[in-house]
């Protein structure tokens, strides 16, 4: 498992790469949890590695691989839960200026009936304001 992860990890971080094999590494990287990946590890050492990889693919210009960065980000943090928050406090405000650049790719990871803490709500709002020049 960890190899697959590692593997997935370096192809997303590779911009030289085609976006289509990063989309893959993406796919693969929720192919894991699905398979079971996080019963047989500490799912939070490889959380570090894919949290770097994430960021990267969230911050790629190429529409189809960000939104499949979001998707991603969506499904881990419902089936982490509260394991997310530290990739998440990482991610977030990347997250938050995608919505100037198109509300579909956000639209992905909108639903926050999976969101377990406050404290993103709090990181939100400070983005919006900082947005608006409202600081």
């Amino acid at each position: 498992m960890r190899e697959h992860i590692s593997e997935a990890c370096a192809t997303m971080q590779n911009t030289n790469l085609d976006w289509n094999r990063r989309v893959a590494a993406l796919k693969m990287l929720r192919a894991v949890v699905i398979g079971g990946g996080m019963d047989y590890s500490n799912f939070s050492e490889e959380m570090r590695e894919i949290q770097a990889a994430l960021l990267i693919s969230v911050k790629d210009l190429r529409s189809q691989l960000c939104r499949e960065a979001c998707v991603t980000i969506a499904f881990y943090c419902e089936r982490l839960g509260l394991g997310m928050v530290t990739a998440m406090d990482t991610l977030m405000p990347t997250l938050i200026l995608l919505m100037q650049n198109s509300a579909k790719v956000l639209f992905h990871i909108s639903s926050y009936k999976n969101c377990n803490t406050w404290h993103y709500f709090n990181i939100f709002r400070s983005k919006c304001k900082c947005q608006a020049g409202m600081t």
